[in-house]
């Protein structure tokens, strides 16, 4: 699932300089929220996004944006925890969601019927 409006842009009336730097970030945004989601996935109780941008290596600066972005396309989800982060303020912990749980009908063989014929 790709989170929707995230690629960076720049308004019209903006110079040249920001319609540079928003295409060099949209390759960059990817790769961001691809490192943020890959931590969530190895932590199932959830984490702060202090403690996700410290296992990404990413400063949290830059990763709050897309952190923002990978619980608007539902990919990680708020526990309805918190805990301090850093400043000391606290900060939702989040977590990847639970897994659909598989159909049970994808192991059982369909039933034999009776053929007349």
């Amino acid at each position: 699932m790709e989170a929707k409006n995230t690629t960076p842009s720049a308004r019209a009336t903006d110079p040249a300089t920001s319609h540079a730097a928003a295409a060099s970030m949209r390759e960059d945004s990817k790769g961001l929220r691809a490192e943020l989601l890959a931590v969530y996935q190895g932590r199932p109780t959830g984490l702060t996004m202090d403690e996700a941008a410290e296992l990404a290596g990413i400063p949290t600066w830059a990763a709050s944006k897309r952190i923002s972005e990978l619980r608007a396309a539902g990919m990680i989800v708020d526990t309805g925890l918190t805990r301090p982060g850093r400043s000391g303020r606290l900060q939702a912990v989040c977590r990847c969601p639970d897994p659909s749980p598989i159909p049970e009908s994808l192991f059982t063989a369909p039933k034999a019927q009776a053929r007349y014929w």
